[in-house]
């Protein structure tokens, strides 16, 4: 399915942008405490990067199996186990990832009252890393499970 790695590189040039941007505000930080100036707002958005690294990062993780587990009961089951298995996980994500979505929508709308203290950037904008981590994890349990499942293969690294 060409999309889902259509949406693979487009999340991994976001997260490379991200990281990137993060990497040049702490660069920055670091540089102007030599200098007699004081900059207030890059400990803020240093913190929102990396929040937003992490809500693209952590579903392209997943899709690429990245994740940290313990396998150790995992390398005992057989093929078809090693299936329900997965499939329960995924399952599991899905359903955590949908409450990520609810809430996480909630949770934006709440932001619509607040401003960063330093930076004055409106919290909904802060906030939306919740429903958007939810909604990228969501897709892609989904889509696993369904391609464990179904003759399609959709997992990385195959194409």
């Amino acid at each position: 399915m060409r999309w889902i790695n259509t949406l693979d590189r487009a999340i991994q040039g976001i997260v490379l942008l991200l990281f990137s941007a993060l990497l040049l505000v702490v660069v920055f930080q670091i540089v102007i405490r030599f200098l007699p100036v004081t900059v207030l707002w890059t400990e803020e958005i240093t913190r929102y990067l990396f929040v937003y690294t992490i809500a693209f990062a952590a579903p392209l993780a997943l899709y690429r199996k990245e994740f940290i587990k313990v396998d150790f009961i995992y390398s005992f089951l057989s093929a078809k186990q090693r299936a329900v298995y997965e499939t329960i996980v995924h399952t599991l994500i899905g359903i955590v990832a949908a409450y990520l979505v609810v809430e996480g929508i909630n949770f934006y709308l709440l932001g619509t009252f607040f401003s960063s203290p330093a930076s004055g950037i409106p919290m909904q904008y802060v906030y939306a890393a919740v429903p958007v981590l939810g909604l990228l994890l969501l897709c892609y349990s989904v889509l696993f499970v369904i391609s464990q499942w179904t003759s399609t293969n959709i997992e990385a690294g195959e194409k």
